[in-house]
């Protein structure tokens, strides 16, 4: 599979993300299955999951007027998650 340049996971990196299952290899797949991640709800409650999607995070945390083709340097997305107890 090869990947086009910009935002995109290494190539040697991208099969740790799925814990030796199958590589997507459909684009709008593979961009799914990144995205889409499983979380524990709580660490009282290891095995009940929720859907968290990084979507929802990260277009809020990046500036419109930005595109990847002006970015010179690596970005980081810090996501932080609050719980009230």
């Amino acid at each position: 599979m090869t990947l086009d340049p910009g935002w995109h996971v290494n190539d040697s990196l991208l099969p740790d993300l799925f814990d030796g299952n199958p590589v997507p290899t459909d684009k709008k797949k593979l961009e799914k299955k990144l995205c889409d991640r499983m979380l524990p709800q709580s660490r009282q409650q290891p095995l009940i999951h929720f859907q968290l999607d990084i979507r929802d995070f990260a277009l809020p945390c990046l500036p419109s007027c930005v595109t990847k083709e002006t970015l010179t340097g690596p970005v980081v997305l810090q996501l932080t998650r609050y719980s009230c107890a």
